[in-house]
């Protein structure tokens, strides 16, 4: 017969040696995951906002597009667009740097198309970042000799997640921008 002082060390032996391979068999690895939030704009109720999703060919980045309108006034509406990446490897780049590369593509891919930048202007958002709105003479795509200025913008929100929008009208836009919250 095993004496109380015999199984109080077996049980304690045994409990250290739990504890200790617990320690070893635990694994630690760091991911990405995909969380829901909620976007808060302030907006009168004459706007009418729908929520489209955007396809992609690439399983790095997902595609959201916010389409806003004013039901009194069609000219008065705004896209805005967030892209989030689900690669780590955009976790290593700068967030600012990586920002104004992507807007050098784009902004670039405007120009090229014919788009002429006819002012810049910066804005304050509610984050106290610093972002930059650029006024852009654009070709109609319906009637190549008509011109339209479309207010754009694009900004990082963190280092997965930037917004890009695109408005007829300057007050809508410095609206979006300067109201925009991500609430988790």
């Amino acid at each position: 017969m095993i004496g109380i002082r015999n199984s109080s060390l077996i049980v304690g032996t045994i409990l250290i040696l739990a504890f200790l391979l617990a320690e070893c068999n635990a694994y630690e690895v760091s991911m990405l995951t995909v969380k829901e939030a909620n976007l808060s704009i302030d907006l009168t109720p004459d706007f009418n906002v729908s929520y489209l999703a955007i396809p992609s060919a690439e399983d790095a980045v997902i595609g959201q597009m916010i389409i806003i309108n004013d039901t009194n006034n069609k000219s008065n509406s705004a896209d805005l667009m967030l892209l989030s990446f689900s690669d780590k490897s955009i976790l290593e780049a700068n967030a600012k740097e990586l920002s104004t590369y992507l807007e050098n593509i784009l902004f670039g891919a405007f120009k090229l198309g014919g788009a002429v930048e006819k002012e810049t202007y910066y804005l304050t958002n509610r984050y106290q970042q610093n972002i930059t709105i650029r006024a852009m003479d654009m070709p109609n795509s319906k009637n190549p000799t008509y011109r339209e200025l479309s207010y754009m913008a694009l900004w990082s929100h963190d280092k997965l997640n930037y917004f890009f929008i695109m408005s007829n009208e300057r007050s809508l836009t410095n609206k979006i921008v300067e109201s925009l919250e991500v609430k988790d």
